[in-house]
């Protein structure tokens, strides 16, 4: 008896496997077969702990954006769409972070009216409306808000709403939807922070700029450090002339710092962050600046004795084009030992993305 149970358990381990790569692979036939040696092959998954709980077939084909074979085992045993993984997420939820589009659709058909897309995943607590718009993926998240209107209001444990997520996605696509669907402008997260100050932390020129011409859009609204976008913006490290033109705009709009909205609380609570962050920028900016009068020393120590002794003495012989390019000469063995050592200098304190 005891040798039958184990021949049992192997051949079902076995079967397992098969069915395993079959939604893997996304092989019908090979489902099928499983099917008819096992008939009730896939009610093993009804009776595991949710703790315990793999991925089962229907997360497999949908992660890996198998849409007809998701319809097959949707067909086989509906249930397995709405069974969590260990990781307290639906298969809708691994195909959307994909960005399967087919799959989704072929999932929330299936629904019956359930809405189950409407149940958060248990890890993070996000909808799957909230998956779509973390990965950027605009046209599941609008299809998920067009399928239920009150997903547009539903905000992550971190009270994050569909625009912070957006935001911080760069999905401008998605900003403009969610905004011309009526979303909350102004509605703040954990942190305190609206659309407009994620806007600035992430310095997206376009977002900022689409934020600041809708109506109602509160420029001056503080964080829970007391800093208005404003201060987010110039805290956060420059490193283009659209950062320059960014704190243009924001001015236009009414912006300004807390200080000068005479925040006294704002100002003594934060004061200290925003000091060393600004120090330590200033010390980058002073070791910057220091660096590039280094180099103008150099290119004027190389430039100027090429002035005053130029190749061939005042008296200009006739050259080749294909000379021109030679800065000292050919045979200007000093000023190649200088060029040498510039270029080495160079290199020595500056990454190669600097001079991209």
């Amino acid at each position: 008896m005891e040798s039958i149970e184990m021949y049992d358990v192997t051949i079902m381990n076995e079967r397992l496997k098969r069915l395993n790569k079959a939604s893997n692979d996304g092989d019908i036939n090979e489902l099928n077969q499983l099917m008819e040696e096992d008939p009730s092959l896939l009610d093993k998954f009804d009776h595991v702990v949710p703790e315990r709980a793999r991925d089962n077939p229907l997360h497999i084909a949908a992660s890996n954006g198998h849409a007809d074979y998701t319809m097959e085992v949707l067909r086989l045993k509906p249930q397995l769409a709405e069974m969590l993984n260990r990781e307290g997420q639906l298969p809708l939820h691994l195909a959307i972070a994909r960005g399967h589009i087919e799959v989704v659709e072929k999932l929330l058909d299936h629904t019956n009216g359930r809405k189950f897309h409407l149940r958060p995943e248990s890890k993070y607590g996000y909808m799957a409306a909230h998956i779509a718009a973390i990965n950027g993926e605009h046209t599941i998240m609008k299809m998920l808000v067009e399928g239920c209107k009150h997903v547009l209001n539903e905000t992550t444990p971190r009270h994050e709403t569909l625009l912070h997520l957006a935001v911080v996605a760069n999905c401008f696509d998605s900003v403009c939807y969610l905004i011309k669907k009526g979303i909350n402008l102004n509605e703040k997260n954990v942190d305190g922070n609206t659309c407009l100050h994620l806007a600035c932390q992430k310095r997206n020129h376009q977002v900022i700029t689409y934020l600041l011409d809708q109506e109602g859009m509160e420029v001056n609204s503080t964080n829970a450090r007391g800093l208005t976008p404003f201060d987010v913006l110039l805290v956060t490290s420059w490193d283009s002339v659209t950062d320059v033109y960014l704190v243009d705009i924001l001015r236009r709009a009414g912006g300004q710092g807390a200080t000068e909205l005479g925040n006294l609380q704002s100002i003594f609570s934060n004061s200290r962050y925003i000091f060393s962050y600004r120090n330590k920028h200033m010390v980058k900016a002073q070791n910057d600046a220091q660096i590039l009068l280094v180099v103008a020393t150099l290119v004027a120590a190389m430039t100027y004795p090429a002035i005053l002794n130029p190749p061939g003495g005042f008296i200009q012989l006739p050259f080749d084009k294909e000379d021109a390019w030679r800065p000292f000469g050919e045979d200007d063995v000093q000023s190649k030992l200088n060029t040498t050592f510039y270029k080495n200098w160079i290199y020595t304190h500056y990454e190669k993305k600097d001079f991209l």
